[in-house]
């Protein structure tokens, strides 16, 4: 959800959970190649799905990752809402 932030590795498995539970159909998804930089990588999705309420969208965004001791340590996703 826009401006959400979510804390904790439970609450951040939910989050996604939760989104996945409202998919209906997904017809095709692609993640590109990874972008380095330091302790941080961005990669871009993209997404073609059916949801449970709201129909068919597409969808495109740049997801940003930063790694701490070897685990991803917060993540950050940007999209547009009006596809």
């Amino acid at each position: 959800m826009p401006g959400e932030i979510v804390s904790g590795k439970e609450n951040v498995w939910n989050k996604s959970k939760q989104w996945y539970e409202n998919v209906e159909n997904l017809h095709s998804s692609e993640i590109g190649e990874p972008i380095v930089a330091g302790n941080f990588f961005t990669a871009k999705m993209s997404f073609d799905c059916t949801f449970k309420e709201g129909g068919r969208q597409q969808m495109e965004e740049v997801c940003v990752y930063e790694v701490k001791d070897g685990k991803i340590a917060s993540e950050q996703y940007f999209y547009n809402m009006d596809q």
